[in-house]
Parts: structure tokens; sequence; C-alpha cells
């Protein structure tokens, strides 16, 4: 079983951030088994609290609305290069982005054609059918 959560900055209540990097750390820590999937690259407008909190740990990050974040693009590509890529997951959280657009953010990171391999697909199908042995 895996939990997926909303991550970080959300429109619906601009007020308060129901989910932070912290709080993500936090379940992890009292659930170490637990496979947790944080949306937005675990927080949107948190993202200091990623790089503290989130990047190199075993929560799996998803990419989605990346591409619409172009005052934070460059350091989405860092927390790219520096997460495992085996606990990243390819999002688009459409219809608020477009799906070409968040695969071009993707190919325009620099990342490995592996590494892409695992985001766009291989890591989704590794986690929806964990018997699978090598996708």
């Amino acid at each position: 079983m895996y939990v997926v959560t909303h991550a970080g900055f959300d429109p619906v209540s601009p007020d308060r951030i129901h989910c932070t990097p912290e709080g993500l750390a936090r379940v992890m820590t009292a659930h170490p088994d637990l496979t947790l999937v944080a949306a937005h690259m675990g927080g949107i407008g948190q993202i200091d609290g990623v790089f503290d909190m989130l990047v190199g740990s075993k929560i799996f990050l998803d990419t989605s609305l990346s591409s619409i974040r172009p005052d934070e693009r460059e350091r989405l590509y860092e927390i790219l290069h520096l997460h495992d890529d085996g606990r990243i997951l390819f999002g688009t959280d459409t219809p608020w982005s477009d799906p070409r657009e968040e695969i071009s953010f993707l190919k325009e990171s620099g990342l490995s054609e592996r590494a892409l391999d695992n985001i766009f697909y291989k890591n989704a199908a590794r986690l929806l059918r964990p018997d699978t042995e090598d996708v």
C-alpha cells in the first residue's frame, strides 16, 4: 500500500499550508516502512524545506506542476539531480498544467536517459507492481 498526498501551497486554501516538507518528514520518521508519494516535488512554495527535509530521503516525489513554477525551475532541476531517480514519478496535475510542458520540463533538466526512463514509467511500474523484477 502507498499514500499519495498533495504537498505545499494550494490555491483552495491560500492562507494555510496543509502538507509541509517537515510534516512529510515526520510521517516518514513515524512510519519508516510507508511508501509515501509527495505531489509537486514535495511542496509548492516550500522548496527550502524540500531541500532540508526530503531530498535524499525514502519519500517519492512526483513532478506535477513543475513546468509552471518558473521562479523555482533551477532549484527543481537541482532536486531532480540530487534525489534518487528511483524515487521520482512523472506527474502532470492536468488540467492545471499541460502534460507536454511537464514532459519538456523533464527533458530539459539534463537528466540521463536512464533517469528519465525511471521517472516517466519504470518507477511507477515498480510501485504499482512490486512483484515485477525489472521493467
